[in-house]
């Protein structure tokens, strides 16, 4: 597997810097952190991210500040050359600033706030791809209660049939809910044991007997092989949930 992207999150709220990590990290990117835009600054000029989002109203230099000074060239170099995101509420007063910025010639994107994990990752996954160069074809979340008799079992059957059946590979990762509800509460669980289906996309989720690697996998929308070699996706199984 490749190297993660890594992502810069300034933001002055360690909710929100939070809130960006749960969303990326278990999808393979790195996230790094700033509390300000000096610190966020100083965190690019040492190790120059993939993908930087700001914060518009931070204490000290803002997000305006932030992003002219993050495109001004440096003292050891150019100016930072990749995407910055600035997250703020699409109201006008937010928006005038960053109106004289861009016409000042600077790059920047801008990021409807506030942001729920899902739009996070879009968001990432638009501009980076997947979080780093050779990961999984398939990759899921299976949410627990404890550890469930046969669960095992079930995710061995689960990456044998992607491996055999699809000529894929498959990454299942699995996570007790009594010790990470805050991961189920971002994947939308409703209840255990779930199945979520982050790549490829759209997610997915079943919920229940997962002992039929198939059936999971027609449910959850995934690519099954024809007989004649070819692939058809299928579209099957009530019990899905699209996000």
């Amino acid at each position: 597997m490749g190297a993660p992207f890594r992502i810069l999150v300034i933001d002055d709220e360690e909710a929100v810097r939070d809130s960006f990590q749960l969303a990326l990290e278990p999808r393979g990117y790195e996230v790094v952190t700033a509390s300000s835009g000096e610190e966020g600054i100083a965190a690019v000029r040492r190790s120059p991210p993939a993908l930087v989002f700001t914060d518009l109203k931070m204490p000290g230099i803002g997000g305006v500040e932030t992003v002219r000074q993050l495109r001004q060239t440096a003292p050891n170099g150019p100016g930072f050359g990749g995407p910055i995101y600035v997250v703020t509420a699409f109201h006008e007063e937010y928006m005038s600033s960053l109106a004289n910025l861009a016409k000042a010639g600077v790059r920047f994107e801008v990021c409807r706030k506030p942001l729920d994990a899902d739009e996070i990752r879009a968001v990432a996954r638009a501009v980076l791809g997947d979080g780093a160069a050779g990961t999984s074809t398939f990759s899921f979340r299976l949410y627990v209660t404890g550890k469930p008799e046969g669960v095992l079992a079930a995710v061995d059957r689960l990456k044998a049939f992607c491996r055999t059946e699809l000529r894929e590979t498959c990454e299942i990762e699995i996570i007790d809910i009594l010790e990470r509800p805050d991961l189920a509460s971002n994947d939308k669980v409703l209840a255990t044991p779930t199945l979520v289906k982050n790549q490829p996309l759209p997610v997915r989720r079943i919920i229940g007997d997962l002992s039929n690697p198939k059936r999971v996998i027609d449910t959850l929308g995934g690519v099954v092989r024809n007989s004649q070699g070819g692939t058809e996706e299928s579209e099957r199984g009530a019990v899905s949930e699209h996000t």
